[in-house]
This record gives structure tokens, C-alpha cells and sequence, in this order.
């Protein structure tokens, strides 16, 4: 099964760069690849909701709350990136609630914190995939190429090449990854509200 060095090989296969032995080898093609590969995966997780980056947990409230608007502050799990659903809402449907006549915002999210006035909050969410072995074949290739891409401009400083990759990265691999990915599991309803079905 290919581990994150494979993964980083195929890159630098690409582009007919040298192999590594690790992402921390030192070496100069290590280096690009440290540099380039963490924010490109943090990135292409946050773009779509990924099946196999989904992420659930209960939180439990800080001891010390927030200064002023919510009363309950929850440390976010240290694989987060993006919010999905919150209390059984997805983020869309669940950002507000009407209380006594006006529309409060259930919760925020402020750097690694979620504040909210609930007391048991239940979130699903991306979260940080690293084991390329759980993630779609087509994700895999996706990241491959698109990595390929960046290494191909820092290596080789061929603009076409990068240009090339690029192009299979967001025309080829993505477009399969995502219709592949949303065809797992049921669908989720678009739930409006009723002043919209009354237009």
C-alpha cells in the first residue's frame, strides 16, 4: 500500500526529479516537498466534503468560557479543518436560530475554538487526512499531480510541465474524485426555509 515517500516519488516522478528516502531526508527535493505538500493537502481537504475525511466528535465545554456573547467555549479537534454539520444541521441550515424574536448565531468558530451557548455540542467534520492509503484513488492521483505541479516550477523550473499537471490535477482527477466520492452513501436533502417556498 503506498505511504506518504510513495506519494511523494510519484510527484517527483513526474517530473523526472530524484526519489527520496523521506520528507524529512534534508535533502533539496524533500525540502520542496515539505514546503509544498501540507498546505496542498489541508487545501484540496477543505475544498469538497470528502467521505473519507470525515470526522466526529462530542465536544466538551473549556473551563473558561468566552468574555462576552456565548457561554460556552469547546476546544476543536487537532485534526480540524472544516465544519459540515452541527447539532444535526448542516452549517447552512443550522448558523442561526430565532430566539424571543431575534436571530441569534448558534455558534463561531474563532481560530481553534467553537463558541456556542449550547452545552453539548455534536459536530461532523473534515478533518485532517494524512494516511494516503484511506483516501479515493482519484484523490490520490489528484494530489500527486497537483504536487507535481508546484515541484515542477521549484525543481526543474519547467513552466509547461507545471502547467500540464495542473491541468490533469483539476480537469482529469478532481472531477472524477468528487463525482466518485458523492455517489457513496444517500444524498443529502437542500432543506430551505418556508419563506423561500412561498416565492
Amino acid at each position: 500500500m503506498p505511504n506518504l515517500t510513495d506519494l511523494l516519488n510519484g510527484s517527483l516522478g513526474l517530473i523526472g526529479a530524484s526519489r527520496i528516502s523521506d520528507i524529512d531526508d534534508g535533502t533539496v527535493n524533500a525540502n520542496h516537498c515539505k514546503v509544498f505538500y501540507p498546505p496542498l493537502l489541508d487545501s484540496c481537504l477543505r475544498s469538497a466534503h470528502w467521505n473519507f475525511a470525515t470526522g466526529r466528535a462530542v465536544l466538551s465545554p473549556d473551563v473558561v468560557g468566552p468574555l462576552f456573547e456565548f457561554a460556552f467555549s469547546y476546544q476543536l479537534p487537532s485534526d480540524y479543518l472544516k465544519m459540515r454539520e452541527y447539532n444535526g444541521g448542516t452549517v447552512d441550515t443550522s448558523a442561526l436560530v430565532l430566539w424571543d424574536g431575534v436571530w441569534l448565531r448558534r455558534y463561531v468558530i474563532e481560530g481553534q475554538k467553537l463558541f456556542s451557548n449550547e452545552a453539548t455540542p455534536n459536530i461532523v467534520y473534515t478533518k485532517r487526512e494524512s494516511n494516503p492509503n484511506l483516501w479515493a484513488p482519484d484523490f490520490y492521483m489528484m494530489i500527486m499531480h497537483w504536487l507535481g505541479s508546484f515541484l515542477a516550477n521549484a525543481i526543474p523550473k519547467d513552466g509547461k510541465k507545471a502547467d500540464a499537471l495542473l491541468s490533469a490535477a483539476l480537469k482529469e482527477f478532481r472531477p472524477s474524485a468528487l463525482a466518485a466520492d458523492g455517489q457513496e452513501g444517500t444524498t443529502t436533502p437542500f432543506i430551505v426555509d418556508d419563506l423561500t417556498w412561498g416565492r
